[in-house]
């Protein structure tokens, strides 16, 4: 059984995105928490204590947490605030942590439960995965998991884990309230 670096962003995003590994291989899956995007540093407490719960009841899946430091976030995206550019960057930084921590730890695999999300570029991801992969010598799987991501939240509703309402960063937090106000 092959080993994978599945690198999380939520909860309820790693629940549709196991369902979607079934589909695809037998995996034995470590996860990896890290997004130095999250803002402020309470919804970044809040999800990871959400994950923390959710993968309580999963023994056989490992998850290593990196500590929180938006700074890597902000020096990523420099000056560009806009999306797509900014989802970029947040983008290929954790793809490549990600690829990087596989390769530390013996993981030849990696991939990552934003392949769930309905509003992410899938083409762009596995772009970067693939680009991440190759910089470290570890491969990127791709696969659209999105079909997999009502299930994922249905699931997360009835462990009645937190599900948030924005990405994460600070940005995307003030264009969804901006759009509230309008």
């Amino acid at each position: 059984m092959a080993r994978i670096l599945i690198h999380i962003c939520c909860a309820p995003c790693l629940a549709g995105s196991l369902l979607a590994l079934e589909e695809v291989g037998e995996y034995k899956i470590e996860g990896l928490f890290y997004n130095p995007n999250i803002h402020p540093l309470d919804e970044f407490k809040r999800r990871q204590q959400s994950l923390k719960e959710y993968v309580s009841t999963m023994p056989e899946i490992k998850v290593h947490y990196i500590d929180y430091d938006p700074r890597e976030y902000f020096r990523a995206i420099g000056e560009k605030f806009d999306p797509p550019y900014r989802c970029y960057s947040c983008w290929q930084l954790r793809l490549e942590k990600t690829a990087q921590f596989a390769k530390e730890n013996n993981i030849p695999l990696f991939t990552s439960t934003l392949l769930v999300s309905p509003y992410q570029d899938q083409e762009k991801l596995k772009q970067l995965g693939e680009l991440a992969g190759e910089k470290y010598g570890v491969e990127f799987i791709f696969s659209n998991f999105r079909r997999f991501y009502s299930r994922g939240r249905k699931i997360a509703k009835e462990l009645n884990l937190y599900r948030q309402n924005y990405c994460g960063c600070i940005f995307s937090e003030w264009e969804r309230y901006r759009k509230l106000s309008k």
